[in-house]
C-alpha cells in the first residue's frame, strides 16, 4: 500500500511538471552564451571607442594618407606608392571606412541612447561623435548619418550632404557643451571609463569650445564666420598643452602606437618627405640651427639608424594620437583676429608666436636663438599662419584639412594637375548602396574647399 501511494504521488508529480510552464522549473538563462556578451554598460564602451578612434585617426589609413597627399610623407613601396602617387583604389579605403562606422560612431551610439540620466556621459559622446564625423567627412564627403545605425531595418542609408553633417557637428557641440555644464546631481551614474581625460568633465568641456571654433573655421571659406563666437569659444577652450586631448599609448607590443605597429610590420612602405624636411630645414638661424622638431618629426630610416620614420614624436612604440590641442587653438585664434571685421595684428602676432613655442614646448625641444627668431614675428599673414600650422599639425588629419582649406603651403603635385581632395568610397558602398552613394572622383572638391 505504502509502494502505491509513492508511486502515485510520483506520478501526480511528474503530471504538475508536465503541465507547468518550463520557465518556472528550468532556467531561462541556461541558452545563454556567458562569453557572448549582449548588453555592455557605458563606462565599458567608452575606454573602447576611445582606444578605437586613437588608433583610427592616428593610423596608417588616416594621419598617413593625409600626410603623404600634403607631402609631409611619402610612399615608398608596394601600395603605398601607387596611393602616394594618386592612384587609390576603392578597396584601400575599406578599413577607414569601417573603422568609422561599426567600431567608434556605431558604439557612440549606444552610448548615446544609453545616456539618458547621465548628462556627463552623453556630453562626451556627443563630443566624440562630433570628431568622428568631422573626421569622416572630411576624409570622404557627404556620408550616411541620419539614416545610419538602424540594422537590417535600412541596409542602404541615405547620404547626408557634408552641409547637413557640419550642421550636425555644431549642433552635437553645442549640446555637448550644455551637458556637461550639468550638476553632478542630475547625473545618475557620474563620469567613468575615460582613458584621456580621467573623467574630468571640465577637460572635455574646454575641448568642446575648441572643437567647435575648428569646425566654424572649416566653414570659413562657404559661409561667413561669427569671428567673434569663435574668439569666444577659444577663451573657453584648451588655455595651455596641459589641456590637449590625447589618447597616450603603452610600452608592450599589445598596447603600441598603431604608426610604430605598422613600420615594425611594413618597414619602408612609407617614409619621410623631403619637401617636409627642406621646409623644416629652411627656417634656420646664422648658426645653422634648424627648426628643433626637425629632431622628432619624420626621421628617414635612410638617414637615422632609428628607423623612426614618422619621428619619436608620433612614431614612438607610446606615441599619442592627438584628437584637439592647444597649438591648433592658438593657431586658429592667429586667424581668428587677422580676419575679423576689424582686424587686430597685434593679437594675430601674439596667438601665431604662443602656437609656435607650444608647439615646441609640447615636443619637448627647444633654442631660445631659434625661438627668438621664429616665434617673436611681428605682421604675421596668413600665409605664415597657413605654414606654420601645417608644421606644427604634422601627422595630425587637420594639417591636411587646412592645407586643402587654405591652399597653404603651396604644393606642386607628385602626379598629374591636382592634388587629391577626398578618399573614394568603399568597394561595399557602390554594390549594396549605389543609389544613395554620390557620383565623385578624389579630386571632386570638398563643399567647404574654396
Amino acid at each position: 500500500m505504502r509502494n502505491i501511494f509513492k508511486i502515485t504521488a510520483a506520478f501526480a508529480f511528474m503530471v504538475t511538471l508536465l503541465f507547468t510552464s518550463c520557465e518556472k522549473w528550468i532556467d531561462p538563462e541556461i541558452n545563454k552564451d556567458p562569453d557572448n556578451v549582449t548588453d555592455v554598460p557605458t563606462n565599458l564602451l567608452l575606454p573602447g571607442t576611445l582606444g578605437n578612434m586613437a588608433y583610427t585617426l592616428g593610423g596608417i589609413n588616416v594621419a598617413a594618407i593625409g600626410a603623404m597627399w600634403c607631402q609631409q610623407m611619402r610612399g615608398a613601396d608596394r601600395q603605398f606608392i601607387a596611393m602616394y602617387n594618386y592612384n587609390v583604389k576603392e578597396e584601400n579605403v575599406a578599413n577607414t571606412w569601417d573603422s568609422f562606422y561599426p567600431d567608434i560612431l556605431m558604439n557612440l551610439q549606444v552610448i548615446l541612447e544609453k545616456s539618458e540620466n547621465t548628462p556627463h556621459f552623453a556630453g562626451v559622446a556627443k563630443v566624440l561623435t562630433a570628431i568622428a564625423l568631422g573626421n569622416c567627412t572630411n576624409l570622404f564627403g557627404d556620408i550616411p548619418y541620419t539614416e545610419a545605425f538602424q540594422g537590417n531595418e535600412n541596409l542602404t542609408p541615405k547620404y547626408d550632404s557634408q552641409e547637413q553633417i557640419f550642421n550636425t557637428i555644431i549642433t552635437l557641440l553645442g549640446e555637448g557643451i550644455t551637458d556637461l555644464q550639468r550638476p553632478d546631481l542630475d547625473n545618475e551614474v557620474p563620469l567613468q571609463g575615460d582613458m584621456v581625460y580621467g573623467n574630468d568633465v571640465s577637460a572635455w568641456l574646454k575641448l568642446a569650445h575648441t572643437l567647435r571654433a575648428r569646425y566654424n573655421l572649416n566653414l570659413s571659406e562657404v559661409s561667413s564666420p561669427d569671428w567673434s563666437s569663435i574668439l569666444s569659444d577659444l577663451g573657453n577652450g584648451l588655455a595651455d598643452n596641459a589641456d590637449d586631448c590625447e589618447f597616450f599609448f603603452g610600452n608592450s607590443p599589445s598596447e603600441a602606437n598603431p604608426l610604430y605597429n605598422f613600420n615594425n610590420d611594413r618597414s619602408g612602405y612609407v617614409l619621410a618627405n623631403i619637401v617636409f624636411k627642406d621646409m623644416l630645414a629652411a627656417d634656420s638661424i646664422a648658426d645653422g640651427t634648424v627648426d628643433p622638431r626637425y629632431a622628432v618629426f619624420a626621421d628617414d630610416a635612410v638617414e637615422n639608424s632609428d628607423g623612426l620614420v614618422f619621428g619619436t614624436a608620433y612614431g614612438s612604440i607610446n606615441s599619442p594620437v592627438i584628437f584637439g590641442s592647444y597649438v591648433e587653438a592658438k593657431f586658429i585664434e592667429a586667424e581668428a583676429h587677422l580676419r575679423k571685421s576689424s582686424p587686430d595684428q597685434a593679437a594675430a602676432d601674439a596667438a601665431y608666436n604662443a602656437a609656435v613655442s607650444a608647439s615646441l614646448a609640447k615636443f619637448g625641444v627647444s633654442d631660445a636663438n631659434w625661438e627668438a627668431t621664429y616665434a617673436s614675428l611681428s605682421g604675421i599673414t596668413l600665409e605664415q599662419i597657413g605654414v606654420a600650422k601645417y608644421k606644427a599639425l604634422f601627422m595630425q588629419p587637420e594639417a591636411y584639412t587646412n592645407f586643402r582649406r587654405t591652399g597653404y603651403p603651396v604644393l606642386v603635385p607628385v602626379a598629374g594637375n591636382e592634388i587629391p581632395s577626398r578618399l573614394p568610397y568603399p568597394t561595399d558602398e557602390r554594390l549594396y548602396n549605389k543609389e544613395n552613394r554620390p557620383d565623385v572622383t578624389i579630386f571632386t572638391k570638398m563643399w567647404w574647399m574654396p
